[in-house]
Parts: structure tokens; C-alpha cells; sequence
């Protein structure tokens, strides 16, 4: 693993001379490195005073300043092997021991290679603003121990990076560190994917113990030992659950930090190094029962039958990018190599990983956007797509003289926000029209009104609604009478019909992707979209962020809601306000003073709140774990109320959230599993589903039985993120019970995050009172279904209550977050959280999600006014109108470029055919085209350097 940490001068300087002391016990093992090192002509073991003076900003051998670094003397990186690496050079021998060093050493200064390549820079003043420029070089004092402070086998080395760095012209400067930082977990991914290749090729054998974080261990070191030689982290751990018990408002990291420090016992620097060795080879003994330790210098007998690669690095490589682009429209390099890494955990080296990406880029399947940012092909293209597909008129659904005799003689007060939008649904010409409603000001209402329009007008069948998840729809469809599913359900089996008005309700968790593929069902169809939502909660869980971006687009009219119609009470009036509005610190103040904000991880605390009033109170947690520890206590006590009676156990099926890379390893699965297919692969069509009846974890695959058929399924291929994985579980049901459906299910009308209460129970068949209908289900047919009392804030987007109750984790906190949790109630709002101060501060951060659009409208901006050879600025541009020919050319020669047929192109492009009207021209062609001019200069200048280099 790798920590990081800031010294300030005093700290880095007289730590060696503390208790606490990790640095220069043993010259053999402190080192000088970095090329900063090498031109203050510093070389092999470093001397402690030269060490010091580095510290102070001195220069190591001469009487002069060489940088102010009063603030930082330097960063700690800590570079630390897993127990069992360490275990084998402690009780290995000579050549164990020498094999397991080698493989560490070299791991370390790839990963301090890449960070003097990529990150060493400092700030210099450039027209008027400070920017950071590249420099190349670092001082880096390595000091390598073997050893944790309980005397257990630790191999680790500290690599402390001295806060200074040289231009080209030869003056010193302070050196900028965010990088490091910001791409801590990748450069820790490095140093492991290079440790774990390096004792791979030693005949090594690996097993990955945590592909989520990528951790592995040496196989054939035992639990036992690893277990007996991790007193430090057992110390540690202990110390952390005492301090979170004591300051449970404590920020994590926090308490991390406070519970490495204060399990620290003194080092004895004193003691002799031999008599470690010799009590550590006896503890091994006894946890072995006196087993032979010579067994471990034969861990590396791999080497005669070498593990196949699973994956190549370009196919890793892929993989990863598949992945990132399925979560965001723009990526970087770093994000990209730690997932590749972390899929094929020790198979390629850095370097391979990197040309992989490199070649990705040449070949045009990803395009780079901006130094460090990148998109692939399909993204760049379907955003476009989707601002061009904006552009569109169609006929209005009635004429304004309608909607002003409906306005006149409704019965409903409609706001001056409802009224704009109404009227705009309903008289707009424009194809894809935009309603950015703030929380609680009657988006549903409105759309009733809208409905009951249209059925004046015998039109009210072409409406459906359409939302992210089951209970969106479901509120939606209750409150204004539209017919309404999933987005998901939707595009299962779009409908045929013509002439539709598709209303999509919670519009900014719907991805760049969903919207593509809804706005061409509509375009083909004819069909109206109606995008309605709240860019200011949370944002979607897929690519891009689409509905925000519709808003910036100086073409589409936005017709905004504000006036709130939701708060009933002057409490919840003024936190609307004052959260809508920013002032998050009038916000808190609201809270505290109508003692509503608590700090508190207590649940029996928060299920007793809850139970006052359950059934008009919304319990939000943040995640699992805690949604199903509260539903527990909950029941437990409604149980004894009798508010629950004559339960029996069912056996359900519970979703096992996997993240994308955990996907990926055989060892994440159980036979007996249920795993469910989200979309078509090897034979599976979407929702069908398999249970799991073998795992071969050397070769990575699973083998599923379903129609008495048996399919073997690589998870090392891209397949595997189409496997959403269940459990099957024993849980208590009774009369009375609040559950929640999980799944969706179109016959029995089920929508993932529904909920209904349990009327009777007759074996398997469930009665249960959903709104107001009455229905049943067969649990042995449809087991998708769990305790309803809590939901997660993310599934409560959409939803209305008279109370909430929020149980939220401050780390994770965001102003996203904090508005849909305080949003939702009309009279009262709680608010309990492990750290008032870190919510505090965390609330300040917005949920950010990029778009391609933005990089091209950064660079469009920068090119009107600063790029003078243009033959027109932004503004000329605008006015500019081409023919539809002209603009299937531009786009048509762009997209070949990037190996997309143009068959295909005219096929996403028949707008351009069909429309009567000249397309206005867009910066975002020409920019589109810039970007690959750019990548097509750059490949010529990297062919041509690398032809001289051959020459």
C-alpha cells in the first residue's frame, strides 16, 4: 500500500532523532535518488546533514538559500509490501530474501520514475495568472525497513520528496505536490501491479485478496502467519474503533491518521536486529506446530509452470476505458491505467500499460480532448447528437388560444413557473424542450394539468412518462395521471407508436447514453420529448450529464420553475431558500437552532425518532450497511409492538453489489449465487437468469446452469459487467411489514423501489396493499423483495413526504445530497450525522459530472478571442449557415477518421434529410474537426521523430 503525507521543516528534519524514528537506523539502507538529487551532486548513502540542511531549503554543501520551503520541507511517500512479501524476507533465506527485496526495490522506483516524469513541477507566473509547468527532476531520500514498530516483518520504504525542484534556466523552486494527491490511489496501484509482476516472473504465485482496492498476497503464506505477524494493524484497528466511539463526529481520515499515532508504541533502537529475526522464526514455529519454515523458500516453484495472462495489456487497457466510459463522458490517463492494472493484477508492466493507452489514442478508439482528458468516439459523437437533435421543430400539441380558454377556467392555481411551463409543453415547436423545475414547486401538478388538457383535446394517449428509477415513475404516474415507467423498462421494448409526447420526469440522473437512445426512438417516431427536472440534485449514475448541458445551449429555450409549492411550514420554507439560494451556513444555522442537526452515530437513537411518526417520516441513509442495520432494529421493534404479526421465513433473493472490477475475479462469486443478465451475451438474453454451479478460479470463469444448459463465463472479458449478482437469503416476513420490491417486473406491474405493506401471507402467495390497489405474488416466483422501512437518498429522488429523517454519512456528503435529503419533506426535517463539521464542509462541494461539450466549449471560448488567424470569430461563426450536404461532409469526415462508418453516421443523421430548414452552423463542428487536425499533427510528428530516431 502507499501513504502520503506533508512534513513541515522540523518534522522531516529531526525525525530520524525521535522515538518514533523511521529513518537512517542503517546507512546500508538509505539512499539518494531522483535527478534533482543528482545535480546537487548527491549519490549512494545519504548523510544525515546534508539531509537536514535539504530540509530547511539549504543547499547540501554550500552556504546559500536554495528554496523558502518553510511551510513543507517535503512529502512522505510510504511504499509498504503486503505482510506476506515481508513475511518471506524475514524468515526466508538469503536468496528468498534477496528475490522478495529486488522485487519491492524495483517496484518502488518505477512508481518514483513515473511520479519525477509526469508530476515533478512548480508554479511560474504567465500573463498574469500562475500556472504549473514541468520540470523533470526530484530529490527523493529513500530509507528502507524491514520491520514494524512491534518488531513484525514489515518491508516498507520511505521515500521522502524534498519541496524543491529545478527549471531549465537552473534556478530552484519550490515543487507543486497536488498530483500526487490527486492520483495517490494510482500511484499505490502502480507500485502493487509492479511489485506483483515482479514476483510473478520470480515464480511467485499471487492470489488477489481485495480486486476492489487490488490487493493480493504470495500464495502459500498462511492466513495463520499473516494474521500473527499484523499486530501493528491489529493495534491500529482497535485504536480506531476506540476512537470512533469516542468522536464519532471524527472524519475517517481523521481517525486514521489519530489511530496510527496513538497505538505507536516506542521502537527500541536499540535492540539487536538478529535476536528479532530469531523470536520471529520461533512465532512462526509455534502458529505452524513446528513445521519446517524451509517450505517458504520454495514459493517460487511457479516458475516451472508460468500462469497464463488472462487479459493482454491493450485488452486490459480496453476494458478499463469500457468501463470509465460507462461512469463518465470524460476520463483521464491515470484513471484509466489503475482500473487496467487492476484487471490483470501483475500480467503487464507500467510501461506496457502505458504504450496500450497509447496506442488506444492513435488508434482513434479513444479521442483526447484535453492535456490530460479523453473520450471515446461513440460519446464524442452521440453528445453532439444530442444538442443537434435539440435543434428540431415539430408541430405544437394545441394552439396558444387553447391553452389561454384552459388557463381561464381552470379550477387550479398554477404558479407563474407552472404556467410558463405548461404553456411552453404545450405550444413549444421544439422537439426536445427542457423544464428545469427546483424541488417542490409542482413539476407533477403541472403535468396534470397538461394531461387533462390533452384529453380535452381527445390527445391525453400519447403521453407517458418515463423516469430513472421504479419509484420516480410511480410518483409520477400517482400524481399526474400518466401513464409511466423506467427509463430501463422503456428500452427493454420501446413502443412502435407515432406522434408520442414522452415526459422524462428526474431528468439529470438520466446518462448521455439513455438520452441518445431515447431522442432517436422519438425522432424516428415523430415524437415529442420533454426533459423536466432538477439540475441541483443528484446528477446520473452513467456517463455525462446531459440535462445541464441542454441548459447551456444558447439555442433552447429553458423554462425554469422556482416558486416552491411544496414547504408547509415557515421551517421549511426557509431551508428551501436558504439551500436553493447557497447559504448553506444560514441553512445549518436554521437546523441548530430548531435543534434538527445531531451528531450522532447511535441507531437505536435514530430508529426511536422514527418510530413517532413511521408512517408519515422518510428514513434516508446513504448506504446499504446502514439501510439494513436500521430495517433491523426497526422491525425488531414493531414486531414486539404487535405491529407485525405472524411472520414466517421466505426465501428471497438479495442483490450483491459488485463494482466493476470486482466483476471481473472468479473469487468475488459463490456457488449458489443467482446471477441475472442486464443485457444479451453467450446465449443470455436481457433478465434471464442462472445459478451459479462451479467456479475455476485458475482460469477465472464460472459456470451457470439455466434450461438445463451449462455455460462456462470468462470474467476476465467485457461480459462480465452485464452480470448483476444475487443471493439467496432466509428473511422474516409478517402482516403488517413495509417491504420494498427490487427488481422490476412488467407482468406483475413491479418497479424497482416500490414499496407496499403486507395484508397476508398464505405460504408462498404475498397479499399486499400497494397504493391504493390490492394485489398478490407467488415469493417463490417473484423473490425480489426486502424491508422497506429505509431507503437510500439516491432512491428518494422524486419522492414527497410530511417528515424526513437523515441518516448521512459526512464523507460522503455533497450540496446535491443535502438538497434532495432536506427536499423531500413538506413540514420537518432531521438531520444526524457522524461529523457536523465535515458535513459543514463537504455540503460547500457540488456533484460534478463532464461532458465532451464542455472541452469544446472551453476551447471555442479560447479560440473567439485569442486565435486571430481564424477567418471568423465565435460570434461570425454563429451567423453562419451552411447546407445540409456541407454538414453531413464536416461530420462525415470527422467520423471516418475515427473509423465510424459513414453508412452508419447517415443512419444517426437522418435528421439532416429530413429537415426543410439549413442547419445553423455549431462551433462544435469545427472544434469537433480541430481536435482531430490536432491528433492527426501530433501522430505525423511523433512518426517523423521516430523515423530520424531510426536513421
Amino acid at each position: 500500500m502507499l501513504s502520503i503525507a506533508n512534513m513541515n521543516s522540523a518534522q522531516a528534519a529531526h525525525y530520524h532523532a525521535k522515538d518514533q524514528n523511521y529513518y537512517q537506523q542503517d546507512k546500508e539502507t538509505s539512499v539518494w535518488a531522483g535527478k534533482g538529487a543528482e545535480h546537487l551532486g548527491l549519490s549512494g548513502a545519504i548523510d544525515i546533514k546534508q539531509f537536514e540542511r535539504l530540509c530547511y531549503g539549504i543547499h547540501p554543501s554550500e552556504e546559500r538559500t536554495l528554496v523558502d520551503i518553510s511551510e513543507r520541507a517535503g512529502t512522505d511517500l510510504t511504499f509498504s509490501a503486503p505482510k506476506s512479501a515481508s513475511i518471506l524476507c524475514e524468515l526466508g533465506d538469503e536468496h528468498t530474501n534477496q528475490l522478495i527485496r529486488a522485487a519491492h526495490d524495483q517496484a518502488v522506483q518505477t512508481t518514483l520514475a513515473f511520479v519525477e516524469d509526469h508530476y515533478a513541477q512548480t508554479r511560474e507566473q504567465k500573463d498574469g495568472h500562475r500556472e504549473a509547468i514541468s520540470t523533470g527532476n526530484l530529490i527523493i531520500a529513500k530509507f528502507q525497513h524491514d520491520t514494524s514498530r512491534e518488531n513484525d516483518p514489515s518491508l516498507h520504504t520511505h521515500c521522502f520528496i524534498v519541496n524543491a525542484t529545478q527549471k531549465e534556466n537552473g534556478e530552484w523552486r519550490a515543487l507543486l505536490n497536488d498530483q500526487l494527491f490527486t492520483h495517490k490511489m494510482f500511484l499505490g496501484q502502480t507500485y502493487r501491479n509492479e511489485l506483483a509482476k515482479n514476483l510473478r516472473e520470480q515464480g511467485f504465485a499471487i492470489e488477489i485478496t481485495n480486486a476492489k482496492e487490488g490487493f493480493f498476497e504470495i500464495e502459500g503464506v498462511s492466513k495463520e502467519l499473516i494474521r500473527e505477524f499484523s499486530q501493528r494493524r491489529e493495534q491500529v484497528l482497535e485504536k480506531y474503533e476506540e476512537l470512533r466511539q469516542q468522536y464519532p463526529g471524527l472524519e475517517e481520515e481523521k481517525l486514521k491518521e489519530m489511530a496510527t499515532t496513538g497505538s505507536r508504541s516506542v521502537k527500541d533502537k536499540n535492540a539487536d536486529r538478529s535476536v528479532i529475526k530469531s523470536n520471529n522464526i520461533e512465532r512462526a514455529k509455534t502458529i505452524l506446530a513446528g513445521k519446517d519454515l524451509t517450505y517458504l523458500n520454495q514459493l517460487n516453484s511457479t516458475q516451472l509452470h508460468p500462469e497464463q495472462q488472462k487479459l493482454t495489456a491493450k485488452d486490459a487497457v480496453d476494458l478499463s476505458i469500457r468501463i470509465q466510459s460507462e461512469k463518465t463522458s470524460v476520463f483521464n490517463r491515470e484513471d484509466v491505467m489503475k482500473n487496467a492494472m487492476k484487471l490483470s493484477l501483475g500480467e503487464h508492466s507500467l510501461s506496457a500499460m502505458q504504450s496500450a493507452f497509447d496506442d488506444h489514442v492513435n488508434e482513434r478508439s479513444i479521442v483526447q480532448l484535453d492535456k490530460n482528458a479523453y473520450s471515446t468516439p461513440e460519446l464524442l459523437q452521440k453528445e453532439f447528437e444530442i444538442v443537434e437533435m435539440a435543434k428540431n421543430r415539430t408541430a405544437p400539441l394545441i394552439s396558444v388560444q387553447h391553452v389561454e380558454q384552459y388557463l381561464s377556467h381552470t379550477p387550479y392555481n398554477l404558479t407563474k413557473g407552472q404556467q410558463e411551463a405548461y404553456t411552453h409543453i404545450l405550444t413549444s415547436d421544439e422537439a426536445i424542450s427542457v423544464i428545469q423545475g427546483d424541488a417542490g414547486t409542482g413539476k407533477t401538478f403541472m403535468l396534470k394539468a397538461v394531461r387533462e388538457t390533452l384529453e380535452s383535446q381527445k390527445q391525453s394517449s400519447n403521453l407517458r412518462g418515463l423516469a430513472f428509477t421504479g419509484k420516480a415513475s410511480e410518483e409520477l404516474e400517482r400524481e399526474s395521471g400518466i401513464p409511466s415507467t423506467t427509463l430501463h423498462a422503456f428500452f427493454v421494448n420501446p413502443p412502435a407508436e407515432k406522434n408520442m409526447v414522452y415526459i422524462v420526469d428526474e431528468a439529470s440522473m438520466v446518462s448521455s447514453l439513455q438520452m441518445h437512445h431515447l431522442c432517436e426512438i422519438a425522432r424516428e417516431n415523430h415524437s415529442k420529448i420533454v426533459f423536466i427536472g432538477d439540475q441541483k440534485q443528484f446528477q446520473s449514475l452513467g456517463a455525462g450529464n446531459m440535462f445541464s448541458q441542454l441548459q447551456k445551449q444558447s439555442n433552447i429555450r429553458i423554462v425554469e420553475m422556482t416558486e416552491n409549492k411544496r414547504a408547509q411550514t415557515e421551517l421549511m420554507r426557509s431551508l428551501y431558500s436558504s439551500i436553493k439560494s447557497k447559504d448553506l451556513e444560514e441553512a445549518f444555522s436554521i437546523l441548530e437552532k430548531h435543534q434538527r442537526l445531531h451528531e450522532t452515530t447511535d441507531l437505536e437513537r435514530i430508529k426511536n425518532e422514527y418510530l413517532k411518526d413511521r408512517h408519515d417520516t422518510l428514513l434516508l441513509v446513504d448506504t446499504n450497511a446502514n439501510r439494513r442495520a436500521l430495517n433491523e432494529l426497526i422491525r425488531a421493534d414493531i414486531v414486539t409492538q404487535n405491529e407485525v404479526t405472524q411472520s414466517q421465513l421466505l426465501s428471497i433473493k438479495e442483490a450483491i453489489n459488485l463494482n466493476e472490477i470486482e466483476k471481473h475475479y472468479s473469487s468475488n462469486y459463490q456457488v449458489g449465487q443467482i446471477v441475472v443478465a442486464q443485457n444479451a451475451f453467450q446465449g443470455f438474453s436481457a433478465g434471464q437468469e442462472a445459478m451459479i454451479t462451479e467456479i475455476d478460479h485458475p482460469s477465472n470463469t464460472i459456470t451457470v446452469t439455466k434450461d438445463d444448459q451449462r455455460i462456462k463465463i470468462d470474467l476476465s472479458k467485457a461480459h462480465a459487467q452485464a452480470i448483476q449478482t444475487f443471493a439467496i437469503k432466509e428473511k422474516a416476513f409478517g402482516i403488517g411489514d413495509k417491504i420494498v420490491f427490487t427488481k422490476n417486473n412488467r407482468n406483475l406491474k413491479f418497479r424497482n423501489g416500490e414499496t407496499a405493506v403486507i395484508q397476508a401471507i398464505h405460504g408462498n402467495i404475498i397479499k399486499v396493499q400497494k397504493g391504493n390497489k390490492e394485489l398478490a405474488f407467488d415469493a417463490s416466483k417473484y423473490p425480489y423483495i426486502d424491508h422497506g422501512y429505509v431507503i437510500t437518498a439516491h432512491k428518494s429522488q422524486g419522492q414527497t413526504t410530511s417528515k424526513v429523517i437523515a441518516f448521512t454519512n459526512a464523507q460522503m456528503a455533497n450540496l446535491n445530497r443535502f438538497y434532495v435529503q432536506i427536499t423531500r419533506a413538506k413540514r420537518d426535517a432531521l438531520i444526524y450525522t457522524n461529523s457536523i463539521a465535515t458535513l459543514k464542509e463537504n455540503t460547500q462541494k457540488t456533484q460534478i459530472k463532464t461532458s465532451t461539450l464542455d472541452y469544446f466549449r472551453s476551447a471555442m471560448q479560447h479560440e473567439a478571442h485569442t486565435n486571430h488567424n481564424y477567418e471568423r470569430t465565435f460570434n461570425e461563426q454563429k451567423e453562419r449557415r451552411i447546407s445540409r450536404g456541407s454538414t453531413l461532409s464536416i461530420l462525415g469526415d470527422y467520423c471516418t477518421k475515427l473509423k465510424i462508418a459513414l453508412a452508419d453516421l447517415s443512419r444517426h443523421f437522418g435528421l439532416f434529410k429530413r429537415d426543410r430548414r439549413e442547419i445553423e452552423s455549431t462551433r462544435g463542428k469545427d472544434q469537433m474537426k480541430n481536435i482531430l487536425l490536432k491528433n492527426e499533427r501530433e501522430k505525423a510528428a511523433q512518426s517523423i521523430t521516430q523515423s530520424r530516431e531510426r536513421k
